[in-house]
């Protein structure tokens, strides 16, 4: 058994792969919001339009363990809550530019921030890491709010 280490990334870090008026509105009427999102102290949160979809991208931070010593990652959690609709349904990660873990179909609403998405998986990896979630916005005003994403990658021996 190696040497295990959790990486973290504070909500603020999750950007949209389509930003602007098109798949957004300004989130509490704050100009620029639809493109940025609105980020506070505990995260940032997105308002979509009735029928949109997006997804949104985390870099989790890594140490380059995986060069030298070879890594596998064993733990995903991601902390977000949706509101008016919005769902969840695809939450993937990527290694660099190889995609290495995929859960599609899911249906996640309401508090995912006390009860995190989580799953426990052994997969090598290389590269840096990018958890990705994808939402569907339900009816106009449905919004999605990010608080982190973390990762528990262990060394191999």
């Amino acid at each position: 058994m190696g040497t295990w280490f959790g990486f973290s990334a504070h909500g603020v870090q999750f950007v949209p792969e389509w930003p602007g008026p098109d798949y957004f509105e300004n989130v509490n009427n704050i100009g620029w919001t639809d493109l940025c999102g609105l980020r506070r102290g505990w995260g940032v949160q997105f308002r979509g339009r009735g029928g949109k979809h997006n997804w949104f991208h985390c870099a989790v931070p890594t140490l380059g363990l995986y060069v030298h010593l070879g890594a596998v990652l064993q733990e995903i959690q991601v902390s977000f809550e949706t509101f008016g609709g919005a769902v969840v349904d695809r939450i993937h990660v990527w290694a660099g530019g190889k995609r290495i873990y995929e859960k599609n179909g899911l249906a996640l609403s309401g508090d995912h921030i006390n009860n995190p998405f989580a799953d426990f998986v052994t997969l090598p990896i290389s590269g840096g890491l990018n958890v990705c979630v994808h939402a569907n916005f339900g009816g106009n005003g449905s919004e999605i709010l990010f608080s982190g994403a973390y990762l528990r990658c262990e060394t191999q021996s």
